[in-house]
């Protein structure tokens, strides 16, 4: 499994659960539920850090695409959980700022970083000294 992979797989059931009869979405619910339980026991750490950012791609890239397989799913935010009633394990605010302290350690202008900042729903271009 990959942060970038489950992203792709959950957009795809959150475009298409409107048209899925109840035994598709009881399968993508199940999926949702195995790639959410690797995601945050095998990928994002309870502070927001990256256990293991893909060696293929830059560090915040790797943030995108954990944030953006979070956010896809509800994981921040109750009412997009099209998926499920129940609550996911962690802390999401905990989890949600830590990320967003992490990047503060990046160019805030690379593209990837105000992107993982609007799906965060932080403010683009925080403050930072770091550059790429």
């Amino acid at each position: 499994m990959s942060d970038h992979n489950n992203y792709d797989v959950a957009e795809l059931f959150y475009r298409g659960w409107i048209q899925m009869v109840p035994r598709q979405r009881q399968a993508a619910s199940t999926s949702v539920g195995e790639m959410t339980h690797w995601c945050l026991g095998g990928s994002v750490k309870e502070d927001g850090s990256l256990v293991c950012p893909d060696k293929s791609d830059p560090i915040p890239d790797s943030f995108y695409y954990a944030a953006s397989f979070l956010d896809t799913i509800g994981y921040f935010d109750k009412p997009k959980r099209f998926w499920t009633a129940s609550v996911p394990p962690g802390d999401p605010t905990k989890i949600r700022t830590g990320m967003i302290a992490q990047l503060k350690n990046f160019n805030p202008y690379y593209t990837e970083v105000d992107d993982t900042l609007f799906r965060l729903g932080a403010p683009e271009h925080p403050w930072t000294n770091a550059v790429l």
